[in-house]
């Protein structure tokens, strides 16, 4: 059952109020005035446009927009209601499914491992995953109905998992009896972490089947960064989820990033309700089996690509110790060198498929480099960060302006609302100096 968007009779009562004291603070946050920081605070209020008609529309059910420079953060304003059917407004403190924004995470921790010397980039996958020895390529038939198998041209590396030219693939990104086994395997998901094993398990049995590419070539997206999840617990002696929590969450004061939620937690009720975008610009509340795997399912997969939950003050600490040269608050989390290794592009004259070039043509470790102006890119300078999540999430992280700009909301669908780059357009016209 489809639900119609009535937002619009609402929507001034319930988007949130900013919080622009000059130079307070907040948990560790810094705020400041917008003309501080060199911003037109008129026009940096078209933001609320922006995100208002979007939500008018029938694009978005709900949206949250962070914008910061120099470390303080300008603007900070929640839209909407956490869920329509009920009209319960969408709080300043709500948590969001954030997806593949999880993998700059992911990456990050990997970067940590590497400075302790844990492993070198081109070491063989094999040696830290014993399951990818002798992993083979499929050669799908001219008819498209079967394929065989194959020796790659060379092992796959630690580098080619953290590049995403490790030939493996997303199982619904693709079609044919590869794509077919995977799902019937049970492998290459989006949303694995709503299985009842462990990321060991999960991986170790994906690799007994054989990849999509060759390694080294094309980028193919999305199930590498699960095996450098794993990687990181083999690395580590750790679950990925102790990782995240001991040497990145705590550091940062990221206190409300999860993989899921401790049972019983208040917490809950700042989740907003996940629904699914239909062409028709109404929504159905989404009850596919990864929604509320995060409450109430196994807990046990922690799925490095795409598991976490945040909210958009929290992953601006992330960000921002991205900016900051590996350090936030004093708390120096990665070395200036390793920032600057993965935030290089990484993959030479390849390119990131079509679909991921609206954030960056490039890529280094977990985010997209923007490199080149074109038909893909928008205000953001040159050298600009990005990354997204299926659920229409976004953030960007521009070294030239100092600049950190999110954009969240919570609907699924591969045809990706635009509402993000409005904003983040928005944000960048209102720079005076």
């Amino acid at each position: 059952m489809s639900i119609r968007k009535s937002i619009s009779t609402t929507i001034s009562v319930f988007f949130c109020i900013g919080v622009f004291a000059i130079s307070s603070f907040a948990g560790g946050l810094k705020y400041a005035n917008p003309g501080q920081l060199g911003f037109s605070e008129e026009r940096l209020d078209r933001i609320d446009d922006i995100v208002l008609q979007a939500i008018n529309d029938g694009e978005i059910p709900l949206g949250a927009v962070l914008v910061a420079r120099k470390g303080r953060i300008v603007y900070e304003k929640y839209f909407g209601e956490a869920d329509v059917a009920t009209g319960a407004p969408l709080r300043e403190d709500s948590i969001f499914r954030i997806a593949s924004m999880t993998k700059a995470v992911t990456s990050v921790a990997a970067m940590m491992l590497y400075e302790e010397g844990r492993f070198l980039m081109n070491d063989p996958l094999a040696k830290y995953i014993p399951a990818f020895e002798g992993s083979e390529v499929a050669v799908v038939n001219a008819s498209g109905t079967s394929f065989t198998t194959r020796d790659p041209v060379r092992p796959i590396t630690v580098r080619d998992v953290l590049n995403h030219q490790a030939g493996m693939i997303y199982q619904p990104f693709f079609s044919g009896p590869l794509a077919d086994l995977y799902l019937a395997e049970g492998v290459a998901e989006i949303f694995p972490f709503r299985r009842d094993e462990t990321l060991e398990a999960y991986v170790n049995r994906y690799a007994s089947l054989p990849m999509y590419t060759d390694p080294g070539g094309e980028v193919t997206y999305g199930v590498a960064t699960d095996v450098l999840g794993r990687l990181i617990e083999v690395w580590s002696g750790q679950s990925l989820d102790d990782f995240f929590q001991e040497r990145i969450f705590g550091p940062l004061g990221m206190e409300d990033t999860h993989f899921f939620l401790p049972n019983g937690s208040p917490k809950v009720d700042r989740i907003p309700t996940m629904y699914t975008a239909l062409p028709d610009n109404t929504y159905e509340l989404r009850s596919t089996p990864e929604v509320g795997t995060e409450l109430s399912g196994p807990r046990k997969l922690y799925c490095g690509a795409a598991g976490l939950l945040s909210t958009p003050t929290d992953y601006f600490r992330f960000c921002q110790m991205i900016l900051d040269n590996g350090v936030w608050d004093k708390e120096q989390i990665l070395s200036r060198k390793s920032i600057e290794m993965m935030t290089t592009n990484q993959l030479g004259a390849a390119s990131l498929p079509d679909f991921l070039r609206i954030l960056g043509d490039k890529t280094g470790f977990g985010l997209a480099v923007r490199e080149e102006r074109g038909i893909w890119d928008g205000l953001e300078s040159l050298g600009t960060l990005s990354f997204a999540g299926i659920y229409w999430t976004r953030y960007w992280i521009d070294p030239q302006e100092e600049l950190v700009i999110l954009a969240l909301t919570q609907a699924y669908t591969l045809d990706q609302s635009g509402f993000a780059h409005r904003a983040k357009n928005a944000a960048y016209q209102a720079l005076e100096e």
